[in-house]
């Protein structure tokens, strides 16, 4: 791959760590100053790029030139994503464009309404969608990678397409949820195997949008709605759906925030996930700080979590970074030579 010269490598560290096999051995994904991954993120749905893939493409094509000889664990990897709140387009809600990308309004004023939803190819944006994945995938062959976008199953879909009422109706009628949490596992089901049509598996397997080789059809998923409701909840009627898509596609790898740690112990007993990531959130407890806890609580999952170079630098140096991990070093390294001295130690490290 031009912009990730040690390719065959990633994906054999990945296998290893996300199969359980690199227990006492740590991975790491390494941010550059500017290029960021959470600000390219942000800078690719700004009108000057989004919705025009093209011009989203050439923008991802830019910043992964910048790392061309970085040596980390992660893969560059691009997502025709129109925004991160942006879901509901795919169902028939209006979409609004703002500087940090699209915004869907939640469009159902009642609940019965929800049973009229359904996988439509001629929806705009579901278009919109395949031809920017089929464009993504076909030209960055050879380059880098692309990834299918961010699923939206269960509380997560319904909060789409029905705003905030859905945590109100999850305790009042909570039948007729699961009914439609069942309508949309269906409906990402379509979506996720309309965009792998045009996506390649490398090696047995897919790059997805934190930029992790993941093995066989393992899918990225968030627990982001269920992560404002309650372990109860969760447990009655969040756990089941979640354990039903991992079933369908064989494994799954979780997204979480640190805000929602309160579920971690019961998503960690799903069966067949092969990770868990927890992203940061400001003004919340660091993961780094409670590193330990979370792994005891994790019963063994391999981890990606997130952390400044200074904390992982001094870990490392006293052999205290927990093993079966990937650190996600999101700040304080601004060149490609200082980071791959780093990762010339992060290939020796042993926990």
């Amino acid at each position: 791959m031009k912009f990730k010269k040690n390719f065959s490598q990633i994906i054999d560290r990945n296998r290893l760590l996300w199969s359980g096999q690199f227990s006492n051995r740590i991975l790491a994904k390494i941010d550059i100053g500017h290029s960021a991954t959470m600000r390219m993120w942000e800078k690719v749905l700004s009108p000057e790029y989004c919705p025009d893939y093209v011009k989203m493409f050439d923008f991802f094509y830019d910043e992964f030139s910048k790392r061309e000889n970085l040596l980390d664990d992660a893969m560059p990897t691009a997502r025709p994503n129109i925004g991160d709140y942006a879901f509901g387009a795919y169902l028939g809600a209006e979409v609004i464009f703002a500087e940090t990308g699209g915004y869907s309004k939640p469009f159902l004023k009642n609940l019965k309404d929800m049973a009229s939803i359904k996988y439509n190819k001629e929806n705009k944006w579901i278009s919109w969608l395949m031809a920017a994945t089929r464009y993504f995938a076909e030209k960055s062959q050879g380059l880098f990678a692309t990834s299918i976008i961010e699923t939206m199953d269960s509380l997560n879909f319904a909060e789409n397409a029905y705003g905030s009422n859905a945590y109100i109706e999850i305790n009042d009628h909570p039948k007729e949820m699961l009914e439609i949490f069942e309508l949309a596992m269906d409906f990402n089901i379509k979506l996720i195997e309309e965009q792998r049509m045009y996506i390649k598996a490398h090696n047995g397997g897919y790059f997805d949008l934190h930029e992790e080789w993941l093995p066989g059809n393992c899918i990225w998923l968030s627990v982001d709605s269920w992560g404002n409701c309650s372990i109860e909840t969760f447990k009655k009627y969040g756990k089941l759906h979640l354990q039903k898509i991992i079933d369908y596609f064989g494994y799954g790898w979780i997204h979480m925030h640190s805000s929602h740690l309160h579920l971690l112990q019961e998503i960690s007993k799903v069966n067949n996930i092969l990770g868990i990531g927890i992203l940061d959130d400001p003004g919340s407890i660091k993961c780094f700080d409670i590193i330990k806890d979370i792994k005891r609580n994790t019963k063994g999952l391999p981890l990606q979590i997130n952390c400044n170079k200074n904390q992982f630098l001094e870990a490392l140096k006293i052999k205290e970074l927990p093993g079966n991990i990937m650190y996600w070093i999101d700040s304080g390294i601004n060149d490609i030579t200082e980071a791959n001295n780093i990762m010339d130690m992060v290939y020796e490290y042993k926990a």
